[in-house]
């Protein structure tokens, strides 16, 4: 979709039309939910906290003011709904991605025989549950950079930090998985 016309689009929903918004949750719903996923580590949550971004969406879509770019100011709501879940969790004493749900794992290929699926499986499996020993703001950073594969100036927007500061985060972030993931036995 080009610029000029997610301008327009916005500016339709921003004016009550329920079809441009529509066209505009179908173009980010992706993300969306793969920023949720991430960060809260089940797909029935990452349902919910999707849900709750779309409304959170829709009803506070005429504050856009055009200062960034639309799909950043998405993701940034994504991310503080997301986050804004996972403290309610914490506080209630249940873990954001305590319970890895199978169907994060991808179907192994026609390839692969089962003790390769297994293995890739496990790892994928120490790797969330290390992401999730992450602090928020690492958890974070390593889900929109290295999961999503946000860009740095991307990251700064939606995180509202220096380039700088998201770049020492990312490096603080995978030394501190790294670490998880070696005590853990995973990697050496």
């Amino acid at each position: 979709m080009t610029e000029n016309t997610n301008t327009e689009l916005i500016k339709k929903a921003q004016s009550g039309d329920l079809r441009a918004f529509e066209q505009l949750v179908q173009e980010h719903y992706t993300k969306i939910y793969n920023i949720a996923l991430g960060l809260t580590g089940s797909p029935h949550d990452a349902e919910d906290a999707a849900q709750n971004v779309l409304i959170k969406l829709h009803n506070s879509i005429g504050s856009f003011k055009f200062q960034s770019k639309f799909s950043t100011w998405v993701y940034r709501i994504t991310t503080n709904v997301c986050l804004d879940e996972a403290r309610k969790k914490k506080r209630s004493k249940t873990s954001a991605m305590a319970d890895m749900d199978d169907s994060l794992y991808e179907t192994p290929s026609k390839d692969s025989s089962p003790e390769e699926h297994y293995i890739s499986a496990e790892k994928r499996n120490a790797l969330y549950k290390g992401i999730s020993q992450l602090k928020k703001e690492h958890k974070q950073i390593i889900i929109l950079r290295d999961i999503n594969g946000f860009s740095y100036s991307e990251i700064a927007e939606i995180t509202k930090c220096s380039e700088g500061t998201v770049k020492s985060r990312i490096s603080r972030a995978r030394s501190s998985l790294k670490d998880i993931l070696t005590e853990s036995g995973y990697f050496n």
